[in-house]
């Protein structure tokens, strides 16, 4: 008994013995070595240079057709051309009665007030969606003397308008289809503003929802019998152009009129190769030069920049959306972007630093424009900024 005493007596006091001793490194090393310790590290980049410039792109995969002048007399013009299926032989040999056009509003941009009116002119050149920009303009024939019909409405939103139409010209296109062998060529025709301003209205195109699309209805009579065909199929866009040649000095994106920004920092005085935890871009809007129409998303794209040979041409398809902060009461507006995975491109060298390419985010369907305070803005708390907190050992 006395033994057990004993032994269980010694077992405790080794295990005293070994508590008190302190914790041994394993190795020739510190557990955790100087170099090894990161430091949460926040600053801000203020921009360095920013520039704006116009892109020729072509708008016929939109949602919107947009057609009208604005006060400035900037302008958008839409092109239509109805391409028929097989009910288009239901018409051979009938009389016409009328053809009216039915078009969708789905977006106002300063409008005036009601009446407004457009013209619907024929097109005597060849267009496609796929390529036609700002400049094929110029070689675009739009026929001067030949109105095929008038819009005057006025132009709700979510309402449809239609226009009367000429029945001479819509036989003519109809027998272009039938008989393979009239060769009267058939272009569609152009929504073109009569007075100025009417603002810019947004048209459905054929792309939106069946229930929307651009709609041509023509009535005819045949063997004594009254009837009708509805066709909804074809080719749509619109182009703008300006009044006058615009000044692209400022921090400025434009939907519809394809106006667009780069914007450039410099960091260079970062730690090398830090591991970027959060990055966030804020551009400062100028309320009073800016334009909105409540129809369109809030919001600007942050495209990684790329080189000047393709700046014109070309999206990168590395982007990010930025939308507007909780407005603040006497202070101008902030658009805010996570650009933390661009940033980290850059420091880590897998990206060449070309800045940042900006668009309104409905470029196609919008005429939205948005200023912000550019790079030499007088007020230094209002230039663009990248706020970046990082990591570095």
């Amino acid at each position: 008994m006395k033994k057990l005493l004993l032994a269980q007596l010694f077992s405790f006091i080794l295990l005293l013995i070994g508590c008190a001793e302190k914790p041994k490194n394993i190795g020739n090393d510190s557990i955790l070595k100087p170099d090894d310790i990161f430091s949460i590290i926040d600053t801000v980049f203020t921009s360095s240079s920013d520039m704006t410039y116009r892109v020729a792109y072509a708008t016929g995969f939109g949602n919107t057709n947009l057609a009208g002048r604005l006060p400035n007399n900037d302008e958008a013009i839409s092109l239509y051309k109805f391409i028929p299926d097989g009910t288009i032989d239901s018409l051979k040999g009938a009389q016409i009665d009328t053809v009216e056009l039915g078009l969708y509003v789905n977006y106002r941009m300063l409008p005036s007030a009601p009446m407004i009116e457009f013209d619907i002119k024929k097109i005597e050149t060849s267009w496609s969606q796929s390529t036609f920009t700002y400049d094929s303009l110029s070689l675009l024939i739009v026929s001067a003397d030949s109105i095929l019909g008038t819009f005057k409405d006025s132009m709700n939103y979510g309402s449809t308008v239609t226009a009367q139409l000429k029945k001479d010209y819509f036989r003519r296109w109809a027998d272009t289809y039938i008989d393979s062998g009239n060769h009267n060529q058939y272009y569609g025709f152009t929504l073109q503003a009569r007075t100025i301003p009417t603002g810019l209205i947004g048209f459905s195109t054929f792309n939106s929802l069946s229930g929307i699309y651009p709609r041509l209805l023509i009535k005819y009579t045949k063997n004594g019998t009254r009837d009708s065909v509805i066709f909804i199929s074809g080719e749509d866009t619109f182009v703008s152009k300006f009044a006058a040649a615009p000044i692209l000095s400022l921090l400025t994106v434009r939907a519809a009129f394809g106006i667009r920004s780069k914007i450039n920092f410099n960091f260079s005085a970062l730690a090398k190769k830090p591991t970027v935890n959060r990055a966030i871009l804020e551009l400062t809007l100028d309320s009073a030069a800016s334009s909105f129409s409540g129809y369109s998303p809030d919001s600007v794209i942050a495209l990684l920049g790329m080189d000047s040979s393709v700046v014109d041409r070309s999206d990168s398809t590395i982007y990010v959306f930025g939308y507007r902060k909780e407005i603040v009461a006497n202070q101008s507006p902030v658009y805010s972007f996570v650009v933390s995975n661009i940033v980290q491109r850059w420091v880590n060298g897998l990206r060449p630093n070309y800045g940042l390419t900006l668009r309104w985010a409905a470029e196609y369907s919008s005429a939205e424009k948005a200023v912000f305070f550019s790079s030499t803005a007088a007020d230094t708390t209002k230039r663009p900024k990248i706020k970046i907190t990082y990591s570095q050992k």
